[in-house]
C-alpha cells in the first residue's frame, strides 16, 4: 500500500522542566456520562528490561522534495531514534530492458534522506519489468527468471555497496493481491482485470531467486552487515498463505536456503468485533502463533517477525473496505489511537518489528503523521509517535480493572507502563475504534494508581515532578485549530516523593491518548523567604504575584547597569552532575545574564529580551557538584538586548536535573562512508579488550572530504556535554577531525602510536539545543610522517555532562 507523497516538517522543541505546583491545569473534567476506570502500575516488577519500541520502526514512502521537507521535518524525525526505516526498490525505474542501460543514480537522493535519520534499511524490492520476469499468465508458471535475476543482483549489490546500512531484503510486496500485468503495481480494488495474484508456490519460485542472489552477494561483498532475506510480504496476516509458504520453504532441499524474516502487513483487526476483525487485541499473539507454525515444520521457532505495515485504514481515502463513515478529522483521531493501541499489543505479544505506516500516504490522508500542504504541522498521530518516544527504557508491569478492557476486541483503557533511571513514563489510550458519536463507544474517567516507585531515583531529597500530556478532540489536535496541533501538556505539577502515588481520576474521551511522566528534581522557589538573596549595592529583589508563576509569585531582580548580580543562597543535597534549568519571565525591560556557582561559570549568557512578557523555561548549563551544601548561585547583567529598555529580570525557580554519562557501542551502530560512489571499507573487528567485544575498523586509503566516517547517536537529554572518542593506536592509523553535525569541534587528532592500546581522547565540549539523533562525523585529514597508514580503530563514542 505504498504511495509518495511531500513530506511535512515539524520542529521539536526541548521539553519543558519543572513546576512546584500546577503551571498547566488539566482539561476539564468531563464526568457526567463516563465510566471508571482503574490502571495499577507496579513500577517494581519489570517485564521486559529492553522494550522494543514502536517508535524505533517507520517507512518512509519515497523521496521527499526540499521544498517541504526542509530541516525541522529531518529535525522531527530524528527525534523518534528510527533504528530501521522501510524504502522502496523499483528495477524498472534503475534498468531500462529496451537500451539495456542501468542508472543507479536515480535512487539516490532518496537513499541519503534515509541516512539522515535511521540506522539501518529494509528495503523491500518491487518487481522487474513484466518482459523479464519469463511469466506465463496461461500456465501461472515461471519460464525463465534469468533476465529479472540478472537486474535483481546488479542493483541490490550495487545499492549495498552506495549504502552499507541496507540490511535486511523484502522479496517483493503484497504478493497475496492482485498483481497488475501491465503497470507492475499494486491495482485499485477491484483488481484489474489484467491482474494475477501469485500463489505461494509461484511466489516461493520468486523467493529462491533471491536467497541465491542474498547469498552471492554478501559472498562477493563480504559487508560488515550481511544482508538479510524475508518475505512474502503479504497484504495482510493471511495464515494460509503463510502455512503454504512455510510449506514451501521446509520441502526446499538447498542447503544455502534462507529465512531470516517473515514478513507481512497488518489492516484488518479494527474493532468490529466481527470475525475477519475483531479488535487490535488480536495481533498480541500473532508471533507466538507463527513460532508454533515454525516448530511443527522442523524450523527456528525464534525466526524474526516483521510487520512491515500496519493500521487501521487499508487501501484509498474512500471506498467499501471497512472503513468507517465518520469525517477525515474524526479518522485521523481513530488512526492515531489505533496505532498506539496496536502497538502496544505488539510490544506485549513479542513482536520483532512493528512498522508505522506511515509519515504520509498519497491518497489516504487518514494514515498521515503531517497534514497536507502545510509545512510541519503534525497531525494526531505524528504525537503519538512523539509519546512512544518519550517511554522509558524498561517496561513495568500495569493493569486495567475489570469492565473497562474488552480483552476480545481490544475496546477499553489501554496501559504501557515503562521506566529507566530518568524516571517513569506511562501512555494510556482509551481506543473506541469509530464508535464516537453520542451514544457510542465508552468515555471514561481513569483513576492511576503507581505503586514500588523505587526510592533510588528519588534519593537526595529529589521530588516527583508529573507531566502529563494528552491527544484528544482539542489538544493535540490540528482539527481544532492549527495553535492546537504539536503536543500539549494538560498537567504539570512537583510532589514530595512517596513510594505510592495515586493520582485523581483523569477524563479519557473516544480515542484518548495519555502520557504520564514522572521525573526526579531538586527545586527551588525563588520567592520562598527560606532562600538567602543577595543583590549588589543601590540595587532591589522583591516577590511579585503572579497566577501564572509556579508558585504564585516569581522573584523581580530591578538592576539598572552592567555588573548588577543577585544571588541565591541554595542548599545541593546530593553530589552528582546536573543540567541547571529556570524558569524566566521575559519582558521588553529584561537584559541578558550569566550564571556562577561558587564563581564558577555555568553556560553561556542568556537574553531575558521579549517584546510581550511571558513565562519560559530554559536550560543554562550542566554544573557538576562534587560536595553536598550550600551554594550560591549568582545572576549578573552582563548586557542587554538592542531592543531592550533595561537589565532587569524575573526569576520564578531555579531546578536541578540529574545527568550522566553516555556511551555508544560503535559496533552496535550503522556507520556511513564517503559518498555513494566513493567509499573507504569499514569493519568489525572481534577484540576481547574492547568495551563491547568488537570495534569498528575505517580502512581509509587517503584524507580528504570524502574519507570519513559517521554515526547517528540519539542524545536523549539537550544540555553540554564533554565528547571522547575511544579507539585503538598503532603505527597504521591516520589523524582525523571531528565534526558534530557539520561543525568542526576541537583540534587534529592522531591516533598514530608505536604501540597498540586503547586510548581515550578528549575531543572537546558540545552544546545540544536539543534533543535527537546527532551526526558524527570523523574526517581524515592526514598521517604521522612515521605512520603506514590513514585507517582508524573505533571503540566508542562518550558523552559525559
Amino acid at each position: 500500500m505504498m504511495n509518495a507523497r511531500l513530506a511535512r516538517q515539524i520542529g521539536r522543541g526541548l521539553l519543558a522542566l519543572a513546576l512546584l505546583v500546577p503551571l498547566v491545569q488539566a482539561a476539564p473534567e468531563k464526568a457526567e456520562a463516563a465510566n471508571a476506570a482503574t490502571v495499577t502500575v507496579n513500577a517494581g516488577s519489570i517485564v521486559d528490561s529492553s522494550m522494543n519500541n514502536p517508535s524505533w520502526y517507520l517507512n518512509q514512502s519515497g523521496l521527499k522534495s526540499a521544498s517541504t521537507a526542509g530541516p525541522s521535518y529531518w529535525e522531527n524525525l530524528k527525534n523518534s531514534d528510527t533504528r530501521y526505516v522501510r524504502a522502496w526498490f523499483k528495477p524498472t525505474k534503475y534498468y531500462n530492458r529496451t537500451t539495456g542501460v542501468y542508472n543507479y543514480d536515480y535512487q539516490n537522493s532518496y537513499m541519503e534522506q534515509l541516512g539522515k535519520y535511521a540506522q539501518r534499511i529494509i528495503l523491500n524490492v518491487d518487481q522487474c519489468d513484466q518482459a523479464d520476469m519469463g511469466f506465463n499468465p496461461s500456465t501461472m508458471t515461471i519460464t525463465n527468471s534469468t533476465a529479472c535475476r540478472n537486474v535483481l543482483k546488479n542493483g541490490i549489490k550495487e545499492y549495498k555497496k552506495r549504502y552499507p546500512q541496507i540490511e535486511y531484503i523484502e522479496a517483493f510486496n503484497e504478493p497475496d493481491k492482485d498483481w497488475d500485468i501491465e503497470t507492475y503495481e499494486m491495482p485499485a480494488v477491484p483488481p484489474k482485470s489484467s491482474g494475477y495474484a501469485p500463489s505461494p508456490k509461484l511466489y516461493y519460485e520468486w523467493y529462491k531467486v533471491f536467497y541465491s542472489v542474498i547469498n552471492e552477494i554478501n559472498a562477493e561483498l563480504n559487508p560488515p552487515i550481511p544482508l538479510k532475506l524475508g518475505g512474502p510480504a503479504l497484504g495482510f496476516y493471511n495464515t494460509t498463505y503463510i502455512d503454504a509458504f512455510l510449506n514451501a520453504y521446509r520441502d526446499d532441499t538447498n542447503p544455502n536456503k534462507r529465512l531470516d524474516f517473515i514478513s507481512y502487513h497488518q489492516y484488518r483487526q479494527r474493532g468490529t468485533g466481527v470475525a475477519e476483525n475483531p479488535g487490535p487485541a488480536a495481533v498480541k499473539n500473532e508471533r507466538s502463533i507463527l513460532e508454533t507454525k515454525l516448530t511443527n515444520r522442523g524450523l527456528d521457532p525464534q525466526t524474526k517477525v516483521f510487520v512491515t505495515e500496519y493500521g487501521v485504514f487499508p487501501g484509498p481515502a474512500t471506498g467499501p473496505k471497512g472503513h468507517s463513515d465518520n469525517t477525515q478529522a474524526q479518522d485521523q483521531l481513530t488512526q492515531a489511537a489505533a496505532m498506539a493501541t496496536t502497538g502496544m499489543y505488539y510490544v506485549e505479544g513479542g513482536m520483532t518489528m512493528p512498522m508505522h505506516w506511515t509519515i504520509d500516504h498519497g491518497d489516504n490522508p487518514r494514515k498521515d503523521m503531517f497534514v497536507d500542504g502545510l509545512d510541519g504541522v503534525p497531525l494526531p498521530y505524528y504525537n503519538v509517535l512523539k509519546m512512544q518516544s518519550m517511554l522509558k527504557t524498561s517496561r513495568i508491569a500495569s493493569s486495567t480493572s475489570a469492565g473497562a478492557l474488552n480483552a476480545t476486541t481490544g475496546l477499553g483503557v489501554h496501559s504501557l507502563a515503562t521506566r529507566d533511571d530518568s524516571g517513569i513514563a506511562v501512555m494510556f489510550v482509551n481506543y473506541q475504534w469509530d464508535q464516537i458519536a453520542a451514544g457510542q463507544g465508552m468515555d471514561y474517567n481513569v483513576t492511576t494508581t503507581i505503586n514500588n516507585i523505587p526510592a533510588s531515583l528519588f534519593s537526595g531529597s529529589r521530588k516527583m515532578r508529573l507531566e502529563r500530556y494528552q491527544i484528544d478532540n482539542t489538544n493535540s489536535n490540528y482539527n481544532s485549530g492549527a495553535a492546537n496541533a504539536p503536543l500539549k501538556k494538560i498537567e504539570d505539577v512537583v510532589l514530595d516523593y512517596s513510594s505510592t502515588l495515586t493520582r485523581p481520576s483523569f477524563y479519557m474521551g473516544k480515542n484518548t491518548i495519555t502520557l504520564m511522566v514522572l521525573t526526579p528534581v531538586h527545586r527551588y522557589e525563588l520567592e520562598s523567604s527560606a532562600i538567602a538573596k543577595t543583590v549588589s549595592s543601590g540595587d532591589s529583589q522583591t516577590n511579585v504575584s503572579d497566577a501564572a508563576a509556579s508558585g504564585g509569585a516569581f522573584n523581580k531582580f530591578d538592576s539598572n547597569a552592567v555588573g548588577d548580580y543577585v544571588e541565591y543562597t541554595l542548599n545541593v543535597p546530593q553530589t552528582g552532575t546536573y543540567a541547571v534549568m529556570a524558569r524566566v519571565k521575559k519582558g521588553a525591560d529584561r537584559g541578558k545574564f550569566e550564571l556562577t556557582v561558587d564563581g564558577a561559570i555555568v553556560g553561556s549568557w542568556k537574553d531575558l529580551y521579549a517584546a510581550d512578557q511571558g513565562f519560559e523555561e530554559i536550560y543554562i548549563g550542566n554544573k557538576y557538584f562534587g560536595a553536598a551544601g550550600s551554594k550560591k548561585f549568582r545572576l549578573t547583567v552582563k548586557d542587554r538586548n538592542a531592543a531592550s529598555s533595561g537589565y532587569s529580570a524575573g526569576f520564578d525557580f531555579i531546578e536541578l536535573v540529574p545527568r550522566s554519562a553516555v556511551t555508544y557501542e560503535l559496533e552496535q551502530l550503522s556507520p556511513q562512508v564517503g559518498i555513494p560512489t566513493q567509499q573507504d571499507p569499514y569493519y568489525f573487528i572481534s577484540d576481547t579488550t574492547a568495551s563491547g567485544g568488537k570495534f569498528v575498523k575505517y580502512a581509509a586509503t587517503g584524507a580528504g572530504a570524502n574519507n570519513n566516517i559517521r554515526f547517528l547517536i540519539h542524545v536523549k537529554e539537550a544540555g553540554e556535554y564533554k565528547l571522547y572518542v575511544s579507539g585503538k593506536t598503532y603505527t597504521t592509523r591516520g589523524k582525523y577531525q571531528v565534526y558534530v553535525d557539520g561543525a568542526a569541534l576541537g583540534g587534529v587528532q592522531d591516533q598514530y602510536a608505536t604501540t597498540e592500546a586503547y586510548a581515550d581522547t578528549l575531543i572537546g565540549k558540545v552544546v545540544f539545543d536539543k534533543p535527537g539523533v546527532k551526526e558524527i562525523k570523523l574526517q581524515i585529514t592526514g598521517k604521522n610522517s612515521a605512520s603506514t597508514g590513514y585507517d582508524l580503530s573505533l571503540d566508542t563514542l562518550r558523552l559525559e555532562p
